[in-house]
């Protein structure tokens, strides 16, 4: 992955996959599809968690402590999530993205959320 790009995100205050898809378009060194533009790296480069990290980015190492994180919130319903999650800065904006390899057999939302 290109470093440029790395830096560009980070220079304009980029913290999320989210906040990358709303403000990419600011920076020409930025893709708009950077799993699509880093195809060859972007899965062994740790995907967004390598692109925004250099300390700004820093979230739950597991997908089972975030998860902890959403039930001590009293998280129940993505809504929720997505009006409560910024209150822990360490839980992700789009957690299916940041822990999509165990994202399906944990069970996705309702795994997440414990719902199951």
């Amino acid at each position: 992955m290109n470093q440029g790009t790395s830096e560009a995100a980070i220079k304009l205050g980029i913290k999320t996959c989210r906040e990358y898809q709303q403000f990419c378009h600011k920076d020409p060194k930025l893709p708009s599809h950077p799993d699509n533009f880093y195809v060859d790296t972007w899965e062994q480069e740790e995907k967004w968690l390598r692109l925004l990290k250099n300390g700004r980015f820093s979230k739950y190492a597991t997908i089972e402590e975030a998860s902890n994180a959403t039930e001590v919130l009293g998280i129940k319903t993505v809504k929720e999530y997505q009006k409560k999650y910024k209150t822990d800065p360490k839980l992700p904006t789009c957690p299916g993205q940041v822990y999509s390899e165990t994202w399906v057999e944990f069970g996705k939302w309702f795994g997440y959320l414990k719902k199951i």
